[in-house]
């Protein structure tokens, strides 16, 4: 296919980010089109894998021509939101997914394009996305073995349901009030898809087999917040994403602060990363509106890249000024943990 521009075939992205790779043109709701991982799905294609409407019948038509072979998938991603002549043809072979060590598959990627211009990339706006965080309270005769079986398993849960954008988990590295031994980080594009997944039958076996019978009890942070829409802020994927730490602080705001004076502070904390600079990766902030936050009103993630960073981070002049001014006196509690992500295999090859 003709044109001015082309992905070169070495070029290694993510599984999520070919699956998703859609998020900037159209389909019928907001994404494009539906990629498929095999050709047993192609039968069941009747909606959209990152939103979930349902496709029309252009669509459905389009996919009835796709050329299937075994980890090779091959799909049309038409009119783009930024070029109005463009039509790409995508080709992507998967890389096995790695059990072992948690790793997502990766595609190679190779495009070309009918459109003169670029493909698009410019700086996007903003994307209202929902962050969902865990914090388990597990029992003190919680094996490495239950342990390793419960993190693998809740991994895995993003292959089995459609829309979690991003993951990531772990062992809580160091002490806390809340006797918080392991955190969970998930991201979803929607509050329905989150509820969605709550629900969700696979999401129910593994807490049933691998959580419920050794844990405590548990802290749930459900916040609505707003990330870059890029690729791979979005589904925190490439380089910076691969491995860091995830710092999780949750606070209770007192019953008699004002909504306006709460929506300074998550404000404060949203921009923080500005200050920051290379110390966080990515920051978001924002209302629990969980029915398990134990009393958390407020919550906030940041992605570390790594443990000196943290360190300067929680010392950052900045970061000590909000905490000693804007949360603790309008806050009843406080709880803060972090946990230590391993390399998911994100890199993009060159």
């Amino acid at each position: 296919m003709a044109g001015g521009f082309s992905f070169s075939p070495s070029c290694t992205l993510s599984f999520h980010e070919a699956l998703f790779s859609s998020l900037h043109f159209s389909c019928p709701a907001f994404c494009t089109m539906r990629l498929l991982s095999s050709a047993a799905e192609l039968q069941f294609c009747k909606n959209c894998f990152f939103c979930l409407s349902p496709l029309n019948s252009t669509q459905l038509e389009n996919l009835k021509h796709l050329e299937m072979r075994s980890h090779v998938l091959f799909c049309k991603i038409r009119k783009p939101r930024v070029h109005s002549n463009f039509t790409a043809t995508v080709g992507a072979h998967i890389q096995p997914y790695d059990n072992k060590k948690r790793r997502r598959p990766s595609v190679k990627l190779c495009a070309s394009s009918e459109d003169n211009g670029t493909f698009g990339i410019e700086d996007r706006p903003m994307r209202k996305v929902v962050e969902h965080v865990v914090l388990f309270q597990m029992q003190e005769s919680f094996t490495e073995s239950q342990e390793e079986d419960m993190l693998d398993h809740l991994y895995t849960l993003q292959y089995q349901f459609r829309g979690i954008l991003a993951i990531s988990l772990g062992r809580v590295a160091t002490p806390n009030s809340a006797c918080c031994t392991h955190g969970l980080f998930m991201r979803f594009p929607s509050k329905e898809l989150l509820l969605q997944y709550m629900d969700h039958p696979a999401r129910l076996k593994v807490a049933e087999e691998f959580i419920i019978p050794y844990y405590e009890g548990l802290i749930v942070a459900d916040f609505e917040s707003f990330v870059k829409s890029d690729i791979e802020p979005l589904f925190r994927r490439g380089e910076e994403y691969e491995s860091g730490i995830e710092y999780v602080l949750l606070f209770e705001a007192k019953k008699d602060i004002n909504s306006a004076t709460i929506e300074g502070v998550i404000n404060v904390l949203a921009h923080l990363q500005h200050e920051l600079g290379q110390l966080v990766v990515q920051l978001t902030a924002g209302r629990n509106f969980s029915p398990r936050n134990q009393g958390y009103t407020h919550g906030l993630v940041a992605r570390i890249p790594s443990g000196k960073a943290l360190h300067d981070f929680k010392s950052h002049p900045a970061y000590i000024s909000i905490l000693a001014e804007k949360i603790l006196p309008i806050s009843n509690k406080m709880l803060s943990v972090h946990f230590h992500v391993d390399s998911v295999g994100t890199t993009i090859a060159q």
